[in-house]
């Protein structure tokens, strides 16, 4: 049977389970949720004299990914997928994890003022929660990404002067030649 490890944390999570190695769970990024399969995996294990492969079951790593970062969003489903229930109860425990985080970073703040005391989880629950502490580096982006070529735009351009392409309708527009392109 599949095991599997379900996310409702947004970013990716790198989880050491010790002499398994690293895992790295999927992030939901702008979906619901996200889903990493954990495979049996086999290690060899030192009987002194010898060394015996030992299987550790998929289930079981799953189960001690979950419980090294409870903290992080990450649940166990009954199934091969969650339930609404299970979805909304893992999304329930994570954002009272993230009110706490934040609640916690806004008193370090405050007798500190010093953003680098803020601790990078309290960072990825802010921005989770849509909230924007002071503490919370924000960076203003003047420019975006042209959906259709990807050259670097104004953030309020409404047509990439790139391209031609229409980021409100979606469509292509003749792009004008300007003076300084004629004379070549």
């Amino acid at each position: 049977m599949k095991s599997y490890v379900f996310s409702v944390n947004r970013d990716d999570i790198t989880v050491d389970v010790g002499l398994l190695g690293n895992y790295t769970i999927k992030g939901c990024g702008s979906k619901f949720y996200g889903k990493t399969q954990i495979d049996d995996r086999k290690t060899p294990r030192d009987m002194g004299d010898r060394f015996e492969t030992h299987v550790d079951q998929g289930s079981d790593i799953a189960k001690d990914i979950v419980s090294r970062n409870s903290e992080d969003g990450l649940f166990i489903a009954e199934g091969n997928e969650p339930t609404t229930d299970e979805l909304k109860a893992a999304i329930d425990a994570y954002k009272n994890v993230c009110v706490y985080a934040v609640r916690n970073a806004d008193v370090l703040w405050e007798k500190t003022r010093n953003r680098e005391v803020i601790p990078e989880r309290a960072r990825r629950a802010a921005r989770y929660l849509g909230v924007t502490p002071e503490w919370l580096d924000q960076v203003v982006a003047e420019t975006k990404e042209c959906p259709k070529c990807a050259e670097s735009i104004k953030i309020k351009a409404t047509v990439c002067r790139f391209c031609g392409y229409d980021i409100n309708a979606g469509e292509m527009k003749p792009v004008p030649i300007q003076a300084s392109q004629q004379k070549r």
